[in-house]
């Protein structure tokens, strides 16, 4: 008779040895890692600075300026509008003291001093014939 045995055998859990590769760990480590890297950049994440009390602000989905009252939580603040008092999440909200107005209002349009040159327009290029 030829054939293999296909049952499995009996032991002993002292006996039982389970091979790891030395630097499972690290390679883990290492996924874990790269994973956070990549869903940061695919999603554009940015780390912001918190926001003091007091500190002057634009919010952007109000449309409204105001001063920061307090932080309520790790991304939350409460701000002081015209209307009354709001809870707003920390991306919304922008630092007065640091942005551009183009940051503020991006459909606005941006004066031009009369002469210059401006990237991308029509009007500037030259005809090819």
């Amino acid at each position: 008779m030829n054939r293999l045995l296909q049952t499995t055998l009996l032991s002993m859990p002292e006996t039982r040895v389970v091979h790891k590769p030395p630097n499972i760990a690290e390679k883990e480590q290492h996924i874990n890692l790269r994973t956070i890297s990549n869903y940061n950049q695919r999603h554009k994440v940015t780390l912001l600075p918190e926001l003091a009390q007091g500190l002057p602000i634009y919010v952007r989905d109000t449309k409204k300026n105001g001063p920061v009252l307090a932080s309520v939580a790790l991304h939350s603040y409460t701000v002081k509008i015209e209307t009354g008092v709001i809870r707003q999440n920390r991306s919304v909200l922008v630092d007065l003291r640091e942005e551009d107005p183009a940051v503020l209002e991006p459909n606005a349009l941006l004066l031009v001093p009369l002469g210059a040159e401006v990237l991308g327009s029509k009007a500037n290029k030259k005809p090819t014939h």
